[in-house]
């Protein structure tokens, strides 16, 4: 893992950032944490993952949850955001 500021000196200039930190544990410590580095060093625009639901209108478990803490967290930062929701992983649920 890298320190912070070795982190935020990688993200200056960049002006999109992919982030794939998609499971509970990372949405709990990563993803904040993650998305205040790209704020400090001037990121336009984060992308997270969301090989999920809908949050807006899904059930409120957990990780819908905090998917929803989140990108409320980045309207209040002023980060823009783009989600594409694809729905779960098909992969995972189909049988040969």
């Amino acid at each position: 893992m890298y320190s912070d500021q070795a982190m935020k000196e990688m993200l200056i200039g960049v002006d999109v950032l992919l982030c794939y930190t998609a499971s509970k544990a990372g949405l709990d410590s990563q993803m904040n944490k993650i998305l205040d580095i790209a704020v400090e060093a001037g990121v336009k625009l984060f992308i997270p993952c969301e090989n999920s639901l809908e949050f807006e209108s899904d059930p409120p478990v957990k990780l819908i949850e905090l998917r929803r803490q989140f990108f409320e967290r980045a309207k209040e930062v002023g980060m823009p955001t783009l989600r594409v929701v694809n729905g779960v992983i098909l992969e995972n649920f189909i049988t040969q």
